[in-house]
């Protein structure tokens, strides 16, 4: 059951922090009380008689939130109480210039005054990532009904699109993309890259009076979140999971520009992959030695030792490094070297952290030693592998 006082707070503060309009409707659809500045467009293109009637057999037979799209880039989502149905949007899923919305609503045929009309109520549409997107709708849901949902029980009601008007919905509209993401992450599947740059998670949800930075690092969190419970129900430790969400948040806290947010956000993403992939490709581990190898993924800057590994997992040492090596085909001090150096290649790919400053993070005994374990396992110096894998901007 909803309280009032903390669902208002909560939907004001979705407005004042990122631009996010809320309405409330009786179980008619006759509008209660709107925050948004075009209220009228719910009535051109949200309440139409065919939405009215999927919306209602929707409140009827699913309890879940309903996301629903039109044809010009738009979304809703839609969280049903107990008298009232509570609604989020329209959202942009990205910035539009006045020419994108001209292409967007050509099919309408409208006369000159109604595309006007229609353009300008779209040029003050917010702009806000599906990913922070659908995140907000999780904690709707919450607030008004007290149950948890993830996105995955969403249902959708999204227009069809054939030729042109798919190639353009897809430039347009990155949900198919980011719901990809997600799905990588959940399977541990390495061929995620082309995915990632598609969907462009850290960069959207721009909106002119918000701080750019700021709306950034908000939409990663948000996209940290969801990637954290899929690599849950992927099979990585609970505990393991959170302890890497909240790394990378405030690693992302303490970036200074987008740029700098947008290569947390890829790091965190791969490594949760890898992370996922690794335990799909060995399920034979037993759950101390995968807690184990969990352990020294989440501390790799520390300083690990087989003695604390054997008391975490509640073995002496000589049974856990006979254990570990027999299961995992890597001693644990060669697991933590490697364990090292793959952190360290996401380093020299995606922050600018000198050698040395990467090898001492890394708590290396100096930066030759590291260079040569490096060169050893990569077959490259560390300055030679950034050089080779060098993002180009």
């Amino acid at each position: 059951m909803e309280n009032s006082n903390e669902l208002d707070v909560f939907l004001e503060s979705l407005r004042d922090c990122f631009g996010l309009w809320s309405s409330r409707f009786d179980e008619a659809l006759n509008m209660i009380a709107s925050n948004s500045a075009i209220p009228n467009l719910h009535r051109k293109l949200l309440l139409t008689p065919e939405r009215v009637e999927i919306i209602r057999r929707h409140t009827c037979e699913n309890a879940a939130p309903l996301i629903i799209g039109a044809k010009i880039g738009v979304l809703w989502s839609i969280v049903t109480g107990q008298r009232e149905l509570y609604v989020l949007g329209p959202i942009l899923t990205q910035p539009i210039t006045w020419s994108m919305a001209e292409k967007l609503i050509e099919p309408y045929n409208l006369s000159f005054f109604n595309k006007r009309a229609l353009i300008d109520c779209m040029m003050h549409i917010p702009a806000i990532s599906t990913v922070s997107f659908f995140q907000f709708t999780v904690l709707l849901h919450r607030y008004v009904t007290g149950n948890a949902v993830d996105i995955s029980d969403f249902i959708y009601d999204m227009p069809p699109a054939q030729g042109k008007e798919r190639e353009e919905r897809n430039a347009h509209s990155p949900l198919i993309n980011e719901h990809e993401l997600l799905s990588r992450v959940k399977t541990g599947n390495l061929d995620f890259r082309g995915a990632l740059a598609t969907a462009g998670t850290g960069s959207r949800g721009i909106r002119a009076s918000i701080d750019p930075i700021r709306q950034a690092k908000y939409s990663v969190v948000a996209f940290i979140t969801l990637c954290t419970r899929a690599a849950i129900e992927g099979g990585l430790s609970a505990d393991a999971a959170y302890t890497l969400s909240d790394t990378y948040t405030e690693m992302v806290d303490g970036c200074r520009s987008i740029s700098e947010i947008a290569a947390v956000s890829h790091t965190m993403y791969e490594d949760l992959i890898r992370r996922v992939h690794r335990i799909h490709s060995a399920p034979g581990i037993s759950r101390p030695i995968q807690s184990s190898r969990d352990y020294i993924e989440e501390h790799v800057t520390d300083a690990i030792t087989v003695e604390d590994l054997a008391e975490r997992s509640g073995y002496t040492p000589y049974y856990f490094t006979r254990l570990f090596k027999t299961e995992t085909g890597f001693t644990v001090k060669d697991f933590i070297l490697r364990t090292k150096i793959d952190e360290a290649k996401r380093l020299l790919v995606n922050t600018e952290m000198s050698v040395l400053n990467i090898s001492e993070s890394l708590k290396f005994s100096s930066q030759s030693y590291f260079t040569h374990q490096f060169e050893r396992i990569e077959g490259m110096t560390p300055s030679q592998f950034r050089q080779k894998n060098q993002k180009v901007n």
